[in-house]
């Protein structure tokens, strides 16, 4: 694996490349994308067993000894050294320590659910997610359009985009098409398609 800082003395494979905003390393390209430490894990020690996910050992033994507090700026995220990868549950792995159970208690984006309980994962980056709250969501969702079929509820008010002036290239939209849906199209926009295409059907 390219653009990795290896550590002497068994020390972390810190990855320099992309990374997620939480600090972890990305490789791959925009359809592929995938977390660097989970790619490593695969490539040196093999694939990760069902209901399993990938957590970093060096952290764990790090926040143990209270020399890590995690978060963003854990700088183990980055690391892709295989002998510091482990495959382990997702309480483990949120609990921030594998062999101790110590560290904070992970909760989701809206603090509601403990991430140990709830997590679930999704992608080729098996990317968590709280499943506790998407089941809340879907049902409310599935209440509200019980309600709104029965009359019950009002129908949802579309959100409008913000009426422009000009078209994305500047053009002033004030003798535009308008659309049957009530869209504008930019007159000079179109003559300028619609030349551009006159022009390649004479040179064609």
């Amino acid at each position: 694996m390219r653009s990795v800082e290896r550590s002497p003395a068994g020390g972390c494979w810190t990855f320099t490349a992309g990374k997620t905003g939480a600090g972890y390393g990305l490789v791959g390209g925009k359809r592929d994308r995938r977390l660097a430490h989970v790619v490593s894990y695969e490539h040196h020690v093999g694939p990760i067993p069902e209901g399993l996910v990938v957590g970093h050992v060096c952290h764990d033994e790090a926040s143990a000894r209270g020399e890590c507090a995690g978060g963003r700026t854990c700088p183990h995220r980055a690391c892709v050294n295989p002998d510091h990868l482990a495959a382990m549950t997702y309480g483990q792995n949120s609990r921030g320590s594998s062999m101790t159970g110590s560290g904070p208690q992970e909760r989701c984006k809206r603090g509601l659910h403990l991430m140990a309980e709830a997590r679930r994962v999704v992608g080729k980056d098996r990317t968590p997610y709280c499943g506790a709250c998407r089941d809340e969501y879907v049902k409310e969702a599935s209440e509200r359009r019980r309600l709104i079929e029965q009359g019950l509820a009002p129908l949802p008010t579309p959100r409008l985009a913000a009426r422009r002036d000009t078209c994305k290239r500047g053009h002033d939209l004030a003798d535009a098409y308008v659309r049957k849906n009530g869209t504008r199209q930019c007159r000079v926009c179109q003559r300028e398609r619609e030349e551009r295409h006159r022009a390649k059907r004479k040179a064609a």
